[in-house]
């Protein structure tokens, strides 16, 4: 029987996104559990919050960094406050995407944060951006750009972001107010190679698809969707940035690349357990067959999962019935991030969309 320690070994050892990385954090987890091992059962928690927080698993990551951060206030000593404060950036974006959690535990993780971060002695840089991305994803632009503006005038300690990690970050917002020029100009670090990291630029090429596609930029959004896509194509992290480039396939009409995404990602949709990214998936699913219907294709030979709602083993499907499920799916999901966040973001972008 393997021990704890050689469970998160294996675990490590697999990339992000791998269900495998998941299973073997959360069997470590109750093997700690049964032994009573205080540290053990501390160290495999942290494990599977960062595992989770990089495969789309948003739920396993609020529990368990509740969990751990109980225990850094009951035995400091045992577990001190700062080895944790780099993960409350994983918990609280993963918490913006999980319409179930409402404005009130945000806003209280987002305090949280401030006041474990100056009980610490740490700047308070990393939690202005966190309430910058929250208010990104809420449709709050200048609630954003604030937060962003006084973020970037504090002190840059070892807690901030990557530098590649901001730029991406700049550009998405620049994105979202559809400053498109700027957007481009803020990505160039990135466009030509210079910065980098983990995520990025994976989700900047993304993000990019949108401002290229309302500027005209047919050579730099052909660019953006093949380069981009071999660098996500793999890791259900992803599932968000797939949504995103079928979106700009269907404002581009290149329907085949669209339906290809489509079939070849829906079991990542499936298994996700990611509202945002659902949301981003859905959308991008009924914008490609809605152009598809436009363009006059009624019915479609597609692969989809035998789990997926509307399967027919002969691969077969009305493209109008596709387009109204996955338009309901999203609709759904867009109520419910509205509702979270009391305002009409999400449906108005969705109507925007497949008008």
């Amino acid at each position: 029987m393997s021990t704890v320690n050689e469970l998160l070994s294996q675990a490590r050892r697999l990339p992000d996104g791998e269900p495998a990385k998941i299973r073997l954090n959360e069997q470590a987890i109750s093997l700690a559990d049964q032994g009573n091992d205080l540290g053990l059962q501390y160290k495999s928690r942290i494990a599977l919050v960062e595992a989770a927080a990089f495969s789309g698993h948003p739920e396993k990551v609020l529990v368990n960094f509740g969990w751990c951060i109980a225990q850094c206030e009951k035995f400091p000593e045992q577990f001190p406050l700062p080895d944790i404060l780099w993960k409350y950036k994983y918990v609280i974006a993963c918490a913006v995407g999980f319409h179930s959690i409402n404005r009130e535990t945000l806003e209280q993780l987002l305090t949280n944060m401030h006041r474990h971060y100056e009980q610490a002695g740490f700047s308070l840089r990393p939690v202005h951006y966190m309430r910058a991305h929250m208010h990104l994803y809420a449709g709050e632009f200048e609630d954003c750009l604030q937060q962003l503006q006084i973020s970037r005038g504090l002190e840059k300690d070892r807690f901030a972001d990557c530098s590649a990690c901001e730029v991406n970050f700049i550009v998405t917002a620049l994105v979202a107010l559809k400053r498109d020029q700027e957007a481009i100009q803020a990505a160039q670090p990135l466009l030509q190679g210079n910065e980098g990291c983990a995520e990025v630029p994976h989700l900047t090429f993304a993000a990019l698809l949108s401002s290229t596609s309302r500027l005209g930029n047919k050579e730099l959004g052909t660019l953006l969707l093949t380069s981009g896509y071999q660098l996500i194509r793999s890791n259900p992290e992803f599932l968000y940035q797939i949504g995103l480039q079928m979106q700009y396939c269907a404002e581009q009409a290149l329907i085949d690349t669209g339906l290809e995404r489509l079939q070849s990602h829906c079991d990542w949709l499936l298994a996700s357990m990611d509202p945002g990214g659902r949301l981003q998936f859905q959308m991008g699913a009924a914008m490609v067959l809605n152009k598809a219907l436009q363009q006059g294709q009624t019915s479609l030979v597609l692969r989809l999962p035998n789990s997926f709602a509307l399967f027919n083993p002969a691969g077969e499907y009305s493209t109008q019935q596709l387009c109204e499920y996955f338009s309901q799916q999203a609709f759904m999901a867009a109520q419910g991030f509205d509702q979270r966040n009391g305002n009409r973001y999400y449906q108005l972008q969705l109507a925007e969309n497949l008008a």
